[in-house]
């Protein structure tokens, strides 16, 4: 279980990841829960279901290179080929730069994580090529399960000759996780979701087939939410309205 305490206009939030099930926190305005195995009814809590894509380490790693489609495994090997580098735990403020580069361009929300989250609790993996940070993912480790929660990529704004390039140096950083986690002990390797939404939706959509090349299992996820204090629940209310974000 990793546990994140902030403070955002005013208001003390904790996330949680990784509990088996959700809690009543003391103390704090909003708690959330991302990564819950468990389908329950919590009273004061709002669920939302999603899912995830989990590779199961119980496999040697050979077997695990076999669970790869075979455009993955050509796609890693390129990567390799051409020289792709991977750094484990470094470089984490240019990433956090790239990321939100990477927001912007996708249009997604502002994220919040802060340096020092990504320095102590997270593990970085990001991919150089040719001198140039042109991807990178960060884990959460509990011990269990290895879980991507953020992830950005410069293949959108290079030329469209090296795009393939930086695609084939994010499968080698999954990869390269992969390993990791494997010669760590760790039981999972958890991708950090999978689109299940009914409307049409091409760029999520995308990201799933990306995922499903890994070989894992689809599995259900589910986010827990409780906001204890009526300032939070008004400032809620408000956010419908004004351009800021509360976690």
């Amino acid at each position: 279980m990793i546990v994140h305490d902030k403070q955002v206009l005013g208001f003390k939030t904790r996330t949680i990841w990784l509990s088996d099930k959700p809690f009543d926190v003391d103390g704090i305005d909003s708690v959330c829960f991302h990564a819950c195995r468990a389908k329950m009814e919590m009273p004061g809590f709002r669920r939302e279901d999603r899912a995830t894509i989990v590779i199961d380490l119980a496999r040697d790693i050979d077997q695990l290179w076999s669970k790869l489609s075979s455009k993955c495994r050509s796609g890693i090997r390129r990567a390799e080929k051409d020289g792709v580098i991977i750094h484990v735990d470094r470089d984490h403020e240019a990433f956090l730069r790239l990321n939100e580069e990477f927001r912007a361009v996708k249009g997604l929300d502002h994220n919040t994580f802060p340096l020092s989250f990504t320095r102590e609790k997270g593990r970085l993996f990001i991919a150089e090529m040719d001198g140039e940070m042109v991807g990178g993912v960060l884990f959460l480790d509990d011990g269990k399960t290895f879980l991507g929660v953020l992830s950005a990529s410069r293949r959108l704004d290079v030329e469209d000759g090296k795009r393939c390039g930086v695609s084939n140096a994010n499968r080698l950083i999954w990869w390269k996780a992969i390993e990791y986690a494997k010669e760590n002990g760790l039981e999972q390797v958890d991708m950090g979701g999978y689109y299940i939404g009914s409307e049409p939706n091409p760029q999520a959509e995308g990201v799933n087939e990306f995922k499903r090349r890994f070989g894992g299992e689809v599995i259900s996820s589910y986010e827990y939410r409780r906001d204890y204090t009526l300032k939070i629940r008004m400032a809620r209310m408000v956010q419908q309205k004004i351009a800021f974000q509360l976690p």
